[in-house]
């Protein structure tokens, strides 16, 4: 409606378009009036006149001078679909700047164009499905279903799995995801005794120019429902015809056994139920429908001998239920011992499986405990064997500290004492038994002289003879002799034992001498507190 005929627009509706989420300042349009006045009279201003709380009010701006029309704010398409305010609708007045003004409005219409920047929303952060199992592969197990807020085409959504949380070995997945729609289809037959729950992700992506971008996702569970597949199968007895015996001093109520079955159905369908079938004459026995345990009912003491086939079956809880039949001998007999009472073998299985972490804990024990003592045995070899060379070492290169005549508390210690005085110290002042005493004759270091000299030597049954290491065998009165720093050619000595003397011969003789030992036996002298031992004597032969 025009109020002053010298104020005009060029139309009275201006109709624009605008991206979404275009930047703030973003110019839409301008619209346009003119005045036929001249001077401060024909110059127009311009303003917007909308309704407060309008979104265009909070969006739109225009040029006081210019009828630009301008973005103020970030506009999201979506946003105000969500409240009904597309399109942007508000009026432009233009009004000139005279003493009285004129002015007139035209109407503006904005339309908002959509951008693909909103990803799809699953409607449920989770699904959860159920199938039957041994169903046909290809069934539809059910749908998700993600929506975009964007308009077509941008609204368009690609469905696919993302990853598998619980599958099949080797994360397989039984399933598949129709891209377009969202279903999800079995591509096989299921079995609930393989796997009874999948889980996995879900992803839906907006599709744009052919290009996919990152989306929202959601977990799919997948239910497979057990159907009554499998018959139950007896494991005790284990086969058919067993025989067991009973005793018939057994008392009414003595459990003989626990029935066992085994169903690979679940729930309802692997709940069992015993019975006897046949056989059970005059009721003798009993059978409890839910443990299995087979009991005595009857009276047996004045049975003599008796057997019964008993015929029994299992069922299970399916509607129609499948069952298994067994035959089980049982023979009551005085010549039988009465036993314990049969223990479930459901409580010794579950024993077992409690001792697991016991005997593992024990094996692991007793397994550091060898390898300890192990350690310490060896250790201990080590060491004794370096005690044993360092004595060898200490025998070998030990040498007597006296020379020949010399005492040790008044006592002769080398020489050659009279025949008639039996004591004998070592150079340390000690006395030892006469099998601890052992002589051996060495030339002097420093001179050149063949006289033999004494040499102790530390070892028990070891001697040294002219640089050569000699052993003496007292049951067999032999002395052998090898060559100790020495280049003369191996002795050997043969003892011969009289009375009084220990008679050794050269085997061959070359530049040495013969020498005899007196020898006395050994006593102990009650005066001194000395046990004497044999008297030395050389004799040149």
């Amino acid at each position: 409606m025009i109020l002053a005929e010298s104020v005009r627009f060029s139309r009275d509706l201006y109709e624009f378009r605008v991206d979404e989420n275009c930047a703030v300042g973003t110019p839409i349009g301008i619209v346009s009036a003119t005045d036929d006045d001249t001077g401060a009279n024909g110059e127009v201003e311009y303003r917007l006149q909308m309704t407060s709380g309008t979104a265009a009010e909070r969006l739109m701006l225009i040029g006081a001078y210019t009828g630009q029309i301008f973005t103020r704010a970030e506009i999201d398409r979506e946003e105000l679909a969500a409240t009904d305010a597309l399109p942007i609708e508000f009026d432009v007045v233009a009004r000139d700047r005279g003493v009285e003004a004129r002015w007139s409005t035209a109407h503006v219409r904005v339309f908002v164009d959509d951008m693909d920047d909103e990803p799809p929303r699953f409607e449920r952060a989770r699904y959860d499905f159920e199938i039957a199992e041994n169903q046909p592969a290809g069934l539809e197990v059910g749908r998700v279903i993600a929506i975009d807020r964007d308009r077509s085409p941008n609204n368009r959504v690609v469905y696919t799995v993302a990853s598998v949380i619980q599958g099949d070995v080797g994360s397989m997945l039984p399933f598949s995801v129709d891209s377009e729609t969202g279903s999800i289809n079995a591509h096989e037959s299921l079995d609930h005794e393989r796997r009874a729950n999948y889980r996995f992700m879900v992803s839906a992506h907006s599709r744009e120019r052919g290009t996919l971008s990152p989306s929202a996702s959601t977990t799919v569970s997948v239910s497979v429902l057990d159907v009554n597949d499998h018959r139950p199968l007896f494991t005790n007895p284990l086969w058919s015809n067993q025989t067991i015996g009973v005793s018939s001093r057994a008392p009414v109520g003595y459990v003989i056994t626990h029935l066992r079955a085994v169903d690979l159905d679940s729930a309802m369908f692997a709940q069992l139920t015993y019975r006897i079938v046949a056989g059970n004459r005059r009721n003798t026995f009993s059978v409890n429908p839910s443990t299995g345990a087979l009991i005595l009912a009857a009276n047996v003491r004045h049975v003599v001998f008796d057997d019964f086939l008993l015929r029994l079956s299992v069922e299970d809880g399916g509607r129609p239920s499948l069952s298994d039949v067994t035959e089980l001998r049982v023979v009551i007999s005085r010549d039988i011992a009465l036993t314990t009472t049969t223990q479930d073998p459901s409580v010794i299985f579950s024993g077992v499986l409690a001792s697991e972490n016991t005997a593992v804990v024990l094996a692991v024990t007793l397994a550091v405990i060898l390898t300890a003592i192990v350690a310490i045995a060896v250790t201990i070899c080590i060491l004794r064997r370096r005690a044993h060379s360092r004595r060898v070492f200490r025998a070998t290169t030990e040498s007597p500290g006296l020379p020949k005549g010399s005492t040790a508390d008044g006592k002769a210690v080398w020489g050659y004492p009279d025949q008639s005085i039996n004591d004998v110290e070592l150079p340390n002042g000690q006395v030892r038994q006469t099998s601890d005493v052992v002589g051996s004759f060495r030339p002097p270091e420093a001179t050149t002289s063949n006289e033999p000299r004494l040499h102790q030597s530390p070892v028990r049954g070891y001697s040294e003879c002219n640089g050569r290491m000699t052993s003496f065998n007292d049951r067999n009165h032999f002395m052998t002799s090898s060559v100790h720093q020495s280049a003369l050619a191996d002795t050997r000595l043969k003892l011969q034992v009289s009375d009084s003397h220990l008679h050794i011969f050269p085997k061959h003789i070359a530049n040495s001498s013969c020498f005899s030992c007196h020898l006395n036996m050994s006593r102990y002298n009650s005066k001194n507190n000395h046990v004497y031992s044999p008297i030395m004597a050389k004799s040149k032969s």
